[in-house]
């Protein structure tokens, strides 16, 4: 059978060729029902011809599709080619994009920690396998995947079994080396010279030793960098395995001596005499592990402190023995003093800050799940064992936010799809969904569609509750799938009901009541599921989380503090007082710390990238593309970036800060205004003339938000341009006459936004209601035209809408964009469409506005804020190199006795 690019396999749509071999041809594939991308492996047309073998196939086709282990390629399913493929049958499995060892072997030897990084994955994949009697019988280089971000991935597992002409016979073609004559044999392969045992050599009976041998080798070839059996000919490499041992002197000065005592055992020509279970091999690796590491356990404990001595003299220990000692702080010393550690991210990774609460902890202590970027640009879930020195990718978690574990630590829920400003095709690439992963099969499920999310819990009940699009509150979904209920579409504050924007739910024992922080008044609150009541504790502050000592941890302006708590009275008795500092913090006000219900407290510190809390450069760019650097104090920038009129200063303001900063970009001095009266200012605006500064945000206990003027020289009093309601202002400019100011408002991501117009002394008018989210707006030089962007068809996309708010709006774009911008002249519009900055000529001639086509500027990679000046340069802010790339997290373990030490 040919196949070409374009040819369909049953329901696979053909990519392209990635390989062939003695199995048969690999092709990269879309599957057209799922739209998954799909590796396709054609089996030889010959096979499909023996009944008795095909049946035998797919019988053990079905054992190997049962393999889900993150470390093991998924076989998906067995397939007819169907109308016109000649009968062919082919496996359909999972596509993995990465290097394979061979690939990497060819470069020369892999560094011994890599090295120890990839053989321990592939031992757990083997681990797995065996458990669920599957031999893999043909481990090699060329059957092991490293993808970017790490992650192993084994091919193959029980394939020569499956394809076997002789139904898995003990000696014959079927142990033989390679055979890639498919005309002449059948896709036939029980084995690969070099890699194979010597039992398997000898055409005996093999069993999970022959894979053991086989790693073994692997192993071997990884710190070498050449395989320890090597000839000209197939009868001279197989001679040599049976006949003589590895040379010993090729592997590196500094191999660890454990790893050299499992490769010794591994390496056994006598089965009997071999490692017998690969599993053992984990704790060899995590000796070996113990004298290449360059992590270190800043504060050992008295009972640790002659071990650490001693495990000092090989080298620094690793975050393999930190997990062995804290299973021993759990299980053998429960009363020794706490271990502090520095937990090492995967290499290339930092923590995220765009989609909170970063990171989890299970309650048992065990189990770390964290948000980190690397490669992809996109932050990742991550989970890590404590006494494993390794974290796993969660699969399909790209654009996560938020985890929380299930009481028992078996399951790991997130959110994806829900970062507005993580770019407009991560937002397309990840439907908004809650999803959950398995810690025992390494799978992801999806448990319910979203519109918003802003953290979550999971309740004995096996429940998930999880507050969603605001105003919303709170909504329940089963654990195993279904449709979200609002549970608390609104709270009871005050003695009415009002929709409140919350966040950050934590359970409350009895799990009748949640801790929640109140982003409209910046308070900790209870909200109690039955009655829908909401209680104020008293608290300025966020991420607030009860111990089961009776304490309350909540954080401020980067500071953890904590104060004794009575959830069964819902109040709090005595003082805060101070924990730790410098605490990070994620966008939204989420602060960066979990603990478990034994008392490991796990944390970050300093900036967060993208979170919004991070030091940031102002830069300028041209119209082609040549960012520069401004010779400015790095300010922290929260939403508001506004140029005045004549591009000589710029309006920022930080977040959580009520007073803006007015920047000189000519002189590069900083100015503050005085106090706003806001609780926070959330929106900037200079009048035409430049004199005054429109600033909005929330005011007052309520969480209402107002609008004000101020004079940027200081004097008079500010003037208010709209009195307190329940609506979220956000500028969008003046109309050129200096009376009338565009916003737009409503609640974060909610089902409904206005555009408005604000005149002074009036009450607003809306001019517009817009489905779906609003991120930002601008209003046409000439007054006439409003640019903005919405998710009003699920993704952020750009309009343009007549000011009077007569006539329909006209879509700019059809693939995405963000933050339009006008030109000076009113003739192009820009906007941002990832990392691309894209200009649309614009014409307009009284009502009609006529739009070109799209030209990409350049690309660019700083903060969502921007602004353009009179003479068209383009200002924007970036993180200074290096300042928040956070790659370690703080454990502390026994917390729970610092903390009531230090509150009592």
């Amino acid at each position: 059978m040919s196949i070409t690019p374009g040819d369909r396999f049953g329901p696979y749509e053909i990519i392209g060729l990635i390989g062939a071999g003695g199995m048969g041809e690999v092709y990269k594939a879309t599957d057209t029902r799922l739209q998954r991308t799909v590796a396709i492996k054609v089996l030889p047309e010959l096979f499909s011809m023996d009944e008795e073998r095909l049946a035998r196939f797919e019988r053990e086709a079905r054992t190997l599709a049962s393999l889900n282990h993150p470390n093991i390629a998924q076989i998906y399913g067995l397939e007819d080619a169907g109308t016109g493929g000649g009968g062919s049958r082919a496996l359909s499995m999972e596509f993995i994009q990465g290097e394979n060892l061979a690939a990497r072997l060819s470069r020369g030897p892999v560094p011994l920690d890599d090295a120890l990084a990839v053989a321990r994955q592939i031992a757990d994949a083997l681990e797995a396998a065996h458990e669920q009697g599957v031999i893999h019988r043909d481990l090699k280089p060329a059957n092991i995947m490293v993808r970017a971000d790490g992650t192993v991935k084994v091919l193959d597992f029980g394939l020569a079994k499956a394809l076997d002409p002789t139904g898995a016979s003990p000696g014959g073609l079927a142990n033989s080396p390679t055979i890639t004559n498919i005309h002449t044999h059948v896709g036939v392969l029980l084995g690969t010279a070099g890699y194979m045992a010597p039992e398997q050599a000898k055409g005996r009976i093999v069993d999970r030793r022959a894979d053991i041998w086989a790693f073994g080798v692997l192993l071997y070839e990884l710190l070498a960098g050449a395989a320890p059996f090597t000839a000209e000919s197939t009868s001279e490499v197989l001679a040599r395995v049976i006949e003589r041992e590895p040379d010993w002197s090729r592997l590196p000065a500094n191999t660890p001596l454990p790893l050299l005592r499992l490769l010794q055992r591994s390496l056994q020509k006598d089965p009997r005499r071999r490692l017998q279970a690969i599993g053992d091999a984990r704790l060899e690796l995590e000796e070996a592990l113990t004298t290449s590491s360059r992590e270190v356990i800043a504060r050992p404990t008295v009972w640790l402190e002659r071990v650490l001595a001693l495990v000092a003299l090989a080298g620094l220990m690793s975050s393999a023995v930190l997990g062995v000692l804290l299973f021993r702080a759990r299980t053998t010393a429960p009363r020794a003093a706490p271990v502090s550690a520095a937990i090492t991210l995967p290499e290339g990774r930092y923590l995220d800050g765009v989609g909170p609460p970063e990171l989890a902890l299970s309650k048992d202590g065990r189990t770390l799940a964290f948000l980190a970027r690397g490669l992809t640009g996109l932050q990742d879930l991550y989970v890590r064992r404590l006494n494993d020195p390794h974290a796993m990718l969660v699969p399909n978690s790209e654009t996560a936010e938020g985890p929380f574990f299930s009481p028992d630590g078996r399951w790991v829920a997130f959110a994806v799809g829900t970062s507005a400003l993580s770019g407009t095709s991560a937002l397309s690439a990840a439907r908004p969904e809650l999803r959950k992963y398995s810690l025992d099969t390494g799978l992801t499920q999806t448990v319910a569609p979203l519109q918003d999310y802003f953290g979550g819990v999971w309740t004995t009940n096996n429940d998930l509750i999880f507050i969603g699009p605001q105003p919303g509150g709170l909504w329940k979904v089963p654990a195993g799938g279904g449709a979200p209920q609002n549970i608390v579409p609104k709270v009871r504050f005050g003695g009415e009901d009002i929709a409140r924007g919350l966040a950050w739910p934590h359970l409350l024992p009895g799990e009748r009541s949640v801790l929640v922080s109140d982003w409209d008044t910046r308070q900790v609150a209870v909200v109690n599921l039955d009655s829908r009541e909401m209680t104020h504790l008293g608290l300025e502050g966020a991420g607030a989380r009860f111990t089961p000592n009776g304490y309350l941890v909540y954080a401020v302006n980067n500071e953890l503090r904590g104060i004794a708590f009575d959830p069964s009275a819902g109040r709090v008795t005595g003082a805060p007082v101070a924990l730790l500092q410098d605490i990070a913090y994620g966008r939204n006000t989420a602060p960066v710390f979990a603990f478990s219900d034994e008392g490991t407290l796990v944390f970050a510190t300093g900036y967060l990238r993208g979170s919004r809390r991070e030091p940031m450069r102002i830069v300028r760019a041209t119209r082609h593309g040549k960012p520069t650097a401004l010779a400015v104090q790095p300010q922290l920038i929260g939403r508001g970036f506004m140029l005045s009129p004549d591009g000589s200063r710029l309006a920022v303001n930080s977040w959580g800060s009520s007073a803006p900063v007015l920047i000189d970009l000519k002189r590069g001095t900083i100015a503050k205004l005085e106090d706003t009266g806001l609780m926070e200012v959330s929106s900037l605006a200079w009048t035409t003339d430049g004199r005054q500064l429109a600033v909005a945000g929330p005011v007052g206990s309520r969480g209402f938000w107002s609008a004000f003027l101020k004079n940027v020289d200081g004097s008079g009093k500010p003037e208010q341009l709209v009195a307190p309601e329940n609506i979220e202002i956000h500028f969008a400019g003046w109309t050129p006459d200096g009376q009338t100011l565009i916003a737009f408002g409503g609640r974060p991501v909610q089902v409904k936004m206005e555009i408005m117009r604000l005149r002074r002394g009036k009450p607003r008018e809306v001019i517009y209601t817009e489905p779906g989210a609003l991120s930002s707006a601008r209003i046409s030089p000439d007054g006439r035209w409003l640019a903005y962007d919405s998710t009003a068809t699920g993704v952020f996309e750009v309009y343009v809408l007549p000011v009077s708010g007569q006539g329909q709006r006209v879509p700019v774009t059809a693939a995405g964009g963000t933050m339009p911008l006008w030109s000076p002249d009113g003739r192009e519009l820009l906007f941002r469409r990832d990392r691309a900055v894209i200009s649309v000529p614009v014409k307009t001639e009284g009502a009609t506005i006529d739009l070109g086509e799209e030209r990409k500027l350049f690309d660019w990679d700083p903060s969502p804020e921007w602004a353009i000046a009179p003479n068209g340069d383009l200002y924007s802010a970036e993180p200074v190199p290096g300042a928040a790339l956070q790659t370690t997290i703080q454990l502390r373990t026994g917390w729970f006795a610092e903390l009531e030490r230090l509150i009592r």
